[in-house]
């Protein structure tokens, strides 16, 4: 017939659990001084990777550059190239082997611009 109700009914809420943290976790605590590292890290890597890509394709657009193999077996490295392959800044012919997209040398050269610097992809 109807729906049964635990409770007075201004307090059945369905699903939702009844909250005033909002739709977003508090964080459990401070950031610790690895996961800073480890993403400090992770910029400085990206922001490497970007500017080599951005000389190898001033010299010349077509060619694909092969990265070492330690970094290709970096997971921090295959993140980054994920990453950047996803925003159509660069393209992968196969694992390791990447060059720059016309999009990503543009963006490239408007972050690079913006900060008067050479490393400043962020």
């Amino acid at each position: 017939m109807g729906v049964t109700r635990i409770g007075p009914p201004d307090t059945d809420l369905g699903n939702v659990l009844p909250t005033t943290e909002g739709p977003y976790r508090a964080q459990d605590g401070p950031i610790s001084i690895s996961v800073m590292t480890a993403l400090l890290l992770e910029k400085a890597f990206s922001d490497d990777l970007i500017h080599r890509l951005a000389e190898s394709y001033e010299e010349d657009p077509s060619e694909f550059v092969h990265l070492p193999q330690p970094t290709v077996a970096s997971a921090v490295a295959r993140q980054t190239v994920s990453e950047l392959r996803n925003e159509g800044y660069v393209e992968e012919e196969i694992r390791g082997v990447i060059r720059l997209t016309p999009r990503g040398y543009k963006e490239y050269k408007r972050k690079a611009s913006a900060s008067f610097g050479v490393k400043a992809w962020v």
